[in-house]
């Protein structure tokens, strides 16, 4: 084997991300799931198809985000883990005024994301977001 090829970007949304975290009690987020997981595709395909002392290329598609890419070739190329850029809220009450949503409701969804920026995140890039609250916080 000498290649294997990503057709397709994928996310896993958020509320599947949700439920990993509460059976393992872990922080993780929606994209350092992702990058496990793409991380673990690449290697067990490698491991299990590889020809020792060869390499092989992964190709992908232009629909992955270039920072993932950048992350995935410098854990694999560079033995080397990337931060993620940070990703700016500054937009994100601009993007929910644009939502059809009752007002009512969007000033409640400004309460909720407070000081929670990947439901900020979430707000921009237009994704579900499951966020769980105590009784006391509402």
């Amino acid at each position: 084997m000498e290649q294997i090829i990503l057709c397709g970007d994928w996310n896993l949304p958020n509320t599947e991300a949700a439920k990993i975290r509460k059976a393992y009690g872990t922080r993780t987020d929606s994209q350092a799931h992702k990058d496990w997981y793409f991380s673990q595709l690449i290697t067990r395909i490698g491991i299990r198809k590889h020809i020792e002392g060869e390499r092989y290329t992964v190709f992908y598609t232009d629909d992955f985000n270039q920072d993932f890419i950048s992350r995935m070739d410098s854990y694999f190329n560079r033995n080397k883990i990337e931060e993620r850029n940070p990703i700016k809220h500054e937009d994100w009450r601009i993007k929910l005024e644009s939502l059809n949503i009752r007002k009512n409701v969007k000033e409640e969804i400004v309460l909720l994301a407070g000081s929670d920026d990947k439901m900020k995140e979430a707000i921009v890039q237009g994704k579900e977001y499951k966020k769980e609250v105590t009784f006391g916080f509402l």
